[in-house]
């Protein structure tokens, strides 16, 4: 199999699970904020932040750091993941203590307090697993990572939803129901993975002296990221209230969520890149030429189609008590193809072996993040009452500096000439364009109205334009049509044999 199908194939195991978790996640939207109000609602967002930016703080970086070797030395597969496990297992004792700590500075309610500690041990279940996670991811072997992951999302939404609907819960309980799911499904991930690497009772400290060390540059980098993605709702909680949070939180997640394809993106092709930018450099950069016109391409419809739907999606699926949200989910709409853009700058960069330079970067922004949002945060609660609105704008500013960083700083020849990628774009703005008119005509019907045509017409104009051939995507194509045409002549062979 070239190297080009497994890339394919992996993209089929996790854009499946993908729409599975988003499937489900839309259910929880749909019910969830509806049965509990945007203050309960914020208050755990508020968990998600606190516990994301301490898990990011503790971390330091293994779990990137023990992908990239074990792409590289599958040899030792089952050493570096025992020293991820146990490395993981020593730093979650003091990452715990922290959020206890900041909780009571702060002076949340015990309400708050509890809600933030459960959410930090949901946190903390999934990054003891991440070592395992990312192993298997090493050795491209997606397939069990989205089943695994996809099942934990179906029970624990279920769950969710069912208790919400037959009970009205506290946000603790469903909070607790979510935390015992979640273990449940690092055990199994755990078990899983020991069949494929086995881990042993054995620990070599070498390695995870080398796992913390060499991990300094992604864990700076993570943590910096994760200041300027969280800092807000944090900053939000201090300055305005719960409800604010929640106001915030609900189009942040509709924009995580449309994030799915850089993630995914950057899951599936990272294996081969950090292997061919040491191996076949004409390779890696003819892959990330292709993904960064992909997601530049698929990033503008989705952009500005969601700016124009934005307050229906709102409306549909977070219900009245969130209609402040609707401007919100508007500003942050534009967030989409810088953040695009950036999460695949650092995944090549990190490839190629330049991601210290992209920690500078990022360093910078972590700083100058949290001072911009104390200023727009200030400014709109004192003028409009919403400092979500100023939250929003804040994360506007950082993710269009961080996305011209991140195109500075990647290899010039993955960029250069700058002719088709300019091309591809100014196609893709065409195609954006001529979506646009019927979109917003239709922006007050039945939300699915809008949606459909846009992407009807979209698909249509982008088909006609040629957004997707050339630069890398006939590699791309050939893979796929070369899986169908296996999977095809093996069914024959199914049906000739029965």
């Amino acid at each position: 199999m070239t190297r080009a199908q497994i890339i394919v194939r992996n993209v089929a195991y996790l854009l499946s699970g993908t729409l599975t978790t988003w499937g489900f996640s839309l259910l929880v939207w749909l019910v969830v904020p509806r049965v509990i109000g945007p203050a309960a609602w914020g208050e755990f967002n508020l968990g998600l932040a606190i516990s994301s930016l301490a898990v990011s703080l503790g971390g330091f970086g293994i779990a990137t750091y023990l992908l990239k070797e074990i792409a590289r030395d599958s040899g030792r597969s089952g050493d570096w993941l025992t020293a991820g496990l146990a490395a993981s297992a020593a730093l979650a004792v003091p990452i715990a203590a922290a959020v206890l700590g900041f909780t009571v500075v702060a002076k949340y309610t015990h309400h708050t307090r509890t809600v933030v500690l459960l959410v930090t041990c949901v946190s903390l279940a999934s990054f003891l697993v991440a070592p395992a996670v990312n192993a298997l991811q090493a050795r491209e072997k997606m397939h069990v990572n989205t089943l695994v992951s996809g099942v934990r999302t179906v029970v624990s939404s279920a769950t969710i939803v069912a208790l919400a609907v037959a009970f009205r819960p506290d946000i603790i309980v469903l909070t607790l129901a979510v935390l015992i799911i979640t273990v449940l499904a690092s055990v199994v991930q755990i078990v899983v993975t020991n069949r494929d690497i086995p881990v042993s009772l054995r620990v070599d400290r070498r390695l995870g002296w080398r796992l913390i060390t060499g991990g300094l540059p992604f864990w700076s980098n993570g943590v910096f990221l994760t200041v300027y993605i969280w800092i807000d709702s944090i900053l939000l909680s201090l300055l305005t209230s719960n409800g604010e949070v929640g106001y915030y939180a609900a189009p942040v997640q509709v924009i995580v969520t449309l994030g799915f394809l850089p993630a995914l993106l950057s899951t599936v092709i990272f294996p081969s890149l950090t292997r061919d930018f040491h191996e076949d450099f004409t390779r890696a950069r003819r892959f990330s030429r292709a993904s960064l016109s992909g997601l530049i391409t698929l990033g503008l419809p989705i952009s500005v189609g969601l700016a124009l739907v934005g307050p229906g999606v709102i409306r549909y699926a977070f219900g009245p008590a969130f209609a402040p949200s609707a401007p919100v989910m508007v500003v942050l709409a534009f967030t989409i193809v810088p953040g695009y853009v950036a999460t695949l700058a650092y995944w090549i960069l990190a490839a190629a072996d330049r991601q210290r330079r992209w920690a500078y970067v990022m360093g910078v922004v972590a700083i100058g993040n949290p001072l911009i949002n104390l200023a727009t945060i200030t400014y709109f609660q004192h003028r409009t009452g919403h400092g979500s609105m100023g939250a929003a704008v804040a994360l506007l500013i950082s993710d269009v500096l961080v996305a011209v960083a991140g195109l500075a700083l990647i290899p010039r020849e993955c960029l250069t000439p700058t002719r088709p990628l300019l091309a591809a774009a100014s196609r893709a703005g065409l195609a954006t364009a001529l979506m646009a008119v019927p979109v917003w005509l239709l922006r007050d019907s039945f939300l699915a109205l809008p949606v459909v045509v846009g992407i009807c017409i979209f698909v249509t104009a982008a088909l006609a334009l040629g957004l997707f051939r050339g630069d890398g995507y006939d590699d791309a194509w050939s893979a796929l049509r070369a899986g169908i045409v296996r999977a095809h002549d093996h069914r024959k062979v199914v049906d000739v044999s029965a």
